[in-house]
Formats: C-alpha cells, sequence, structure tokens
C-alpha cells in the first residue's frame, strides 16, 4: 500500500475546457483551429519556460492519457507540437463551448426530469468505464469536469482534466494517494488521511518485575 504523498493533498480549482491546470502556472491562449478529423478543433498555447521537471512530466503524461482515449463523451487531444525555440508547446484538442454541467444545473430550478438525468449519467458513467477498460483511472470525477461540446440543449457531455490520472495495470488496482476534491473524495481516504495524521500511541508499559525467592 502506497502512502500518501505530502504534495498530492491539493483542493482542485475547477477545470476549464483545455489541459488542466495542476500544480502549473504556465500561460495559455486558446484560438479556434481547423483540424481534418473534426470541423471545430481549438488550438491551446503552453508556455513551458520556467516549468520545473516534475510538472512537465505530469503534463506530458496527462497529454498521453487523453490521445490515447477516444471515446464520444471525452474531449479528444487530437495532436501537440513543441517549439524549443519559444519554449512553446501546441496541443489541438476538441472545441467545447456549452460550459460545465454543474453550471447548467443551476438553470434548472426544479433539476432535471428522470430521463434527462438517467441519460447524463449513462453519458458519465459510460466515459468512466472506457477509461477503466484501456487502463486509465481519473481520480477526479466530479460535475464540474463534465462540460458540454456546445449550448445546444441536447449537446453531447464531454469528461476533461486528466491532470490526476493514472495508468493501472490488472492486479495492481489499489490507489491510495489522497489526489482529487475533497467533496468528492471516497470516505475510505479521508479515513486512511486521518490515519496518516493521527499521533502513533504509546508503547506499551513494561511488565512488572518477578517476584523474588527469600
Amino acid at each position: 500500500m502506497r502512502r500518501p504523498h505530502p504534495r498530492a493533498w491539493r483542493p482542485r480549482a475547477r477545470a476549464s475546457p483545455r489541459l488542466s491546470r495542476r500544480r502549473r502556472r504556465a500561460p495559455r491562449r486558446l484560438a479556434p483551429h481547423r483540424h481534418p478529423r473534426r470541423l471545430s478543433s481549438a488550438r491551446a498555447q503552453v508556455s513551458l519556460e520556467g516549468m520545473a521537471a516534475h510538472s512537465m512530466a505530469e503534463l506530458r503524461q496527462e497529454i498521453s492519457v487523453q490521445k490515447m482515449l477516444d471515446h464520444p463523451n471525452i474531449v479528444k487531444v487530437f495532436e501537440t507540437f513543441e517549439d524549443p525555440r519559444r519554449q512553446e508547446l501546441h496541443i489541438i484538442m476538441e472545441m467545447c463551448t456549452g460550459g460545465a454541467l454543474v453550471s447548467r444545473m443551476k438553470t434548472h430550478r426544479h433539476g432535471y426530469g428522470e430521463k434527462a438525468a438517467a441519460t447524463l449519467l449513462e453519458k458519465s458513467l459510460s466515459a468512466t468505464m472506457y477509461c477503466h477498460k484501456h487502463g486509465v483511472v481519473h481520480r477526479d470525477i466530479k460535475l464540474d469536469n463534465f462540460i458540454y461540446e456546445n449550448e445546444a440543449e441536447d449537446a453531447e457531455l464531454k469528461l476533461i482534466d486528466f491532470g490526476f490520472a493514472s495508468f493501472v495495470a490488472p492486479g495492481k488496482e489499489s490507489m491510495w494517494d489522497q489526489i482529487g476534491t475533497p467533496s468528492y473524495m471516497a470516505p475510505e481516504l479521508w479515513s486512511e488521511r486521518q490515519k496518516a495524521r493521527a499521533p502513533a500511541p504509546p508503547p506499551p508499559p513494561p511488565p512488572p518485575p518477578p517476584p523474588t525467592l527469600t
């Protein structure tokens, strides 16, 4: 069992329709782009100047995860291009302009109907199951990380933000890193965190000395 990493426990900010900001402060720009596989895609420009080595490794893993996934309910990353001279990384990815699911829910004062809620749940579970079948665990599933393809009422739902995603091998699925969003974390991760922070119990008292013979 892996012990919790002290840097891993960080509440996350809401992700935008681009790659996550996980432990990065790199400026970026988002521009429309025409890709042969999609009529509408976006180009995210990420500055690599001053980026720490561990942040660079996390960024590359996040990109590699999303490039291998191809599902109608997961935001697709098509290509990446690195400019060493300008220290910039260009990411061609699917354009999504419909906003987050959690934001659209606020416009339904009385909630979604049973049919609409079932459709949303089916799409979100389909994306999650697809990741698991391909050996990927997202590790930050929440309403904020589902966005809509466009502003239409029946727009496709997309899973985003793979900054905490990790590859797993069959038989080695146990993961105890305490990362993600606190209000969405599994209770057992909280209990493990409390165990890790609890002080060690005091040692047992020494046994009494054996009686002396007179």
